[in-house]
């Protein structure tokens, strides 16, 4: 029997066929008309509306049409009646949204298709039938995801028209294109607000001032207050940052309704809005983990002195992950970990002995560093379900990076074991050679980390869960 493929992330995985858990429900929904970034997208109220449109005559042979509904990273949306919906491809729908909206041929490119939800984000291939994928999407979220049941049974996908994850950050510099530079805008608004793209206080107090200004206009002091702001912080500032801490006084002057204020006064005047738009991008493609795709997963935290590991709880993480390299953020501090390029990481992929439901499968990250003088291997442990994908995503990251300059053979550490079917090649345009990221070492003392010797002997054993801690990797002695 054939087998259905989806991509997860950026990755196409083969999923055996069943039936969803779930019985699909179609219902029928009016899609706000909204400008630009004046709405923001809910997936989890707002379903992939495909509601099926019956023709006055009841003929088994008349065409069904579905209305489709495809989303811009504003939260506005477009909706199209597509005549066989069903068979209809992600290719599809991206060549109704390059119409509609209007953009240049690179736009096939530079966009494609999500399907999109709070847990789970999947790209598509131009192939894919997003009405079939929609239907497998219970299963999906089993497979992928640690949600709880009642968890899943609230989550639904939308249609997002977005960045291809694929696309070299190079040449989306050069494009000078308003209506692809807009779209661009909105997703890397989006993802500083969500908290992807983690930065200092002071850059994210400048952005805001830059978000500020774009919607409301040239500074007005007796306007724009920090009362003006009190409220609307969410609009400029990612969750963390709009948190207040009751436990210490906080000076006025601290506050990110006033930071904001100071900020947007000094911004200048003769600047238009898609100069504004200009420098918020300019920024974000100046972060080493902008156009990532972002898995979830988790990591042990260290043990210090008597706490016992049954009473420290795992640390969740995004493992952000694009053709520079592999980095690992804290969700709930919105800050980066671990930053190690290709020519600094190996990397395994393992799958759970048991196949235990508390069992998760694991993504071991292994890098050099010094150490008291020395030259010691660090080990990672990573416990995801998307481990799978993010194997994938790199393995393909790698191929691309090698294709581009095989000179490159044999620097990456691309000998690891792959236990799950699923890790197919990726069709992606060639990915352009870049300057490599450094091990960020600033924040290693927040890791759970096993610490070999250049030989592969074991030095330290971190404070851990029970497991059998073997070396994963083969490394060869160092000459140099």
């Amino acid at each position: 029997m054939a087998h259905s493929t989806v991509e997860a992330g950026v990755h196409s995985y083969d999923l055996k066929p069943q039936k969803p858990k779930l019985k699909m429900q179609m219902p029928a929904r009016v899609v706000d008309e909204v400008g630009p970034g004046t709405a923001m997208m809910t997936p989890i109220t707002q379903t992939l509306h495909m509601s099926q449109q019956m023709s006055s005559s009841a003929s088994s042979s008349t065409v069904k049409c579905l209305d489709v509904c495809v989303f811009l990273r504003d939260g506005s949306g477009h909706e199209f009646s597509v005549e066989c919906g069903k068979r209809a491809t992600a290719q599809d729908l991206c060549d109704l949204m390059q119409a509609n909206l209007c953009l240049p041929p690179v736009a096939s490119e530079l966009f494609c298709l999500w399907l999109s939800s709070p847990l789970l984000k999947l790209q598509l291939k131009p192939h894919h039938v997003p009405f079939k994928l929609y239907r497998q999407w219970p299963d999906l979220l089993d497979r992928f995801t640690s949600a709880t049941e009642d968890q899943k049974s609230r989550d639904e996908p939308v249609l997002i028209y977005q960045r291809n994850a694929f696309f070299p950050k190079s040449r989306e510099k050069r494009i000078t294109d308003n209506k692809i530079l807009l779209r661009l805008f909105d997703e890397a608004k989006d993802n500083l607000l969500d908290g992807y793209y983690p930065c200092s206080s002071e850059d994210y107090d400048r952005l805001a001032a830059i978000l500020a200004r774009i919607d409301h206009g040239p500074f007005l002091s007796r306007r724009h207050t920090p009362a003006f702001f009190k409220n609307k912080l969410s609009s400029y500032y990612p969750a963390h940052l709009c948190k207040t801490s009751w436990s210490l006084p906080v000076s006025s002057k601290n506050t990110a309704e006033y930071r904001i204020v100071e900020q947007y006064k000094s911004l200048q005047d003769n600047c238009n809005n898609n100069q504004y738009r200009q420098m918020l991008l300019d920024f974000c493609w100046s972060l080493p983990y902008y156009g990532c795709v972002f898995f979830t997963g988790q990591i042990e935290k260290p043990c210090h002195g008597s706490r016992k590991v049954r009473e420290n709880p795992d640390r969740l993480i995004y493992i952000a992950i694009n053709r520079d390299g592999v980095f690992i953020i804290d969700i709930s501090k919105c800050e980066v970990l671990l930053s190690l390029g290709y020519d600094d990481l190996s990397w395994e992929y393992t799958e759970p002995h048991d196949r235990a439901m508390t069992c998760l499968p694991c993504l071991w990250l292994q890098f050099d560093i010094e150490e008291l003088g020395n030259k010691v291997s660090k080990l990672l442990q990573v416990f995801s379900k998307q481990a799978v994908m993010m194997n994938a995503m790199i393995e393909a990251c790698v191929d691309e990076l090698n294709k581009v300059d095989p000179m490159r053979q044999g620097v990456c550490s691309t000998e690891h074991l792959v236990t799950d079917s699923a890790a197919d090649t990726v069709d992606a345009p060639l990915l352009e050679v870049s300057e490599p990221v450094k091990c960020v070492t600033s924040q290693i003392n927040r890791l759970s980390l096993a610490t070999f010797s250049n030989a592969g002997e074991l030095v330290h054993k971190p404070n851990r869960r029970p497991f059998s801690l073997t070396t994963l990797f083969k490394r060869q002695d160092s000459s140099t």
